[in-house]
């Protein structure tokens, strides 16, 4: 199998774009949820890098489903703030206009598919997570079975 990282590396547009969306999203200039079910919204995601020590920061839309928060990393497990966050025991920052500490703990492979499959149901909308999930939103439930060891899910908890 190819490497992951390198079939999934973004253009230079879309790099600039996420940089663009990420300050845009940590300063509160979107609405804080999307409408339609289950809920959606954006917020930034601040950890501290695994190797550098210094503050990353990325966009990443949340799921509501069953009064519970969830995070799905787009890129996989090639993502680096999946990385970053697992390093620092799950100890976040989330970002939209206030900053506020969070922890996420990561889900069960075995409790992921229905949540991959609500959230690609919505963030599925536009084209770019379809392109790395590689999944269409209308997929069954069994393929997000098959692809659920590969896309890390965080449940998003208040801070210790």
């Amino acid at each position: 199998m190819a490497n992951l990282k390198t079939q999934r590396k973004s253009s230079r547009y879309e790099r600039v774009m996420a940089r663009l969306w990420c300050r845009v999203v940590s300063l509160g200039l979107v609405p804080s949820s999307w409408p339609g079910q289950p809920r959606i919204g954006p917020v930034a995601l601040e950890v501290v890098g695994k190797r550098s020590g210094l503050n990353r920061r990325v966009a990443v839309t949340w799921i509501e489903l069953d009064g519970e928060r969830y995070l799905i990393s787009m890129l996989g497990e090639e993502s680096d703030w999946v990385h970053n966050a697992r390093a620092a025991g799950g100890e976040v920052r989330l970002k939209r206009g206030k900053s506020r500490p969070a922890r996420l703990e990561e889900v069960p492979v075995a409790e992921r598919a229905p949540i991959l499959k609500a959230w690609l149901g919505r963030a599925g909308a536009s084209k770019i997570p379809p392109k790395y999930v590689g999944l269409d939103r209308y997929a069954p439930l069994e393929e997000f079975e098959r692809i659920a060891p590969r896309w890390p899910v965080f449940r998003i908890r208040p801070a210790a």
